[in-house]
Parts: structure tokens; sequence; C-alpha cells
């Protein structure tokens, strides 16, 4: 304990006062099944994380497919624009 930040001291005491009380509740699995159920925590939320990232590309594609739309109809306009200049000249 000494060897830590005194920062840290605090969080430690507390850990460690918090895994004496569950091997006190079951001495065979102590922490086991906390650090499962973190462990499944972690899981879902990189789950979720996942989902999100990829319902970001899909609107972040949306959105450049939608500004390459736009832009190929503006060349398109002005593709007949000059045309039609071109051939009143």
């Amino acid at each position: 304990m000494q060897e830590l930040p005194v920062q840290q001291q605090g969080d430690t005491v507390s850990s460690l006062v918090y895994e004496a009380n569950d091997r006190m509740r079951d001495p065979v699995y102590d922490c086991v099944r906390a650090i499962s159920f973190l462990q499944n925590q972690v899981s879902q939320l990189q789950m979720q994380l996942a989902i999100g990232q990829g319902e970001n590309l899909c609107i972040q594609m949306q959105h450049r497919d939608g500004n390459e739309n736009e832009k190929n109809a503006r060349e398109e306009e002005e593709r007949e624009r000059r045309e039609k200049r071109e051939g009143n000249i």
C-alpha cells in the first residue's frame, strides 16, 4: 500500500474490503461472480458500441451518396446550359 500513490490508496482499500467481504459471503467463488458480471457488461457495451459505429457508418455513407448525387445533378445542369449556349452561338 505504501508504494502506491496517495490518490490510489483509497480505491485500493475499498477494493480490498469489497473482496474480503465477498470472500466471507462465498469463500469458494469470492469475486468470481462480480468479475463475471462485469465481463458480461463489458461484452454488452462492446456490442452496443459496434452497433452504434455501424449505424454511424451507414449515416455517413448516405450523406456522402447524397452529396455525390447533388454534385452529379449540378454537373448535368451545367452541361445542359453549356450545350444550350454553344448551340445558340
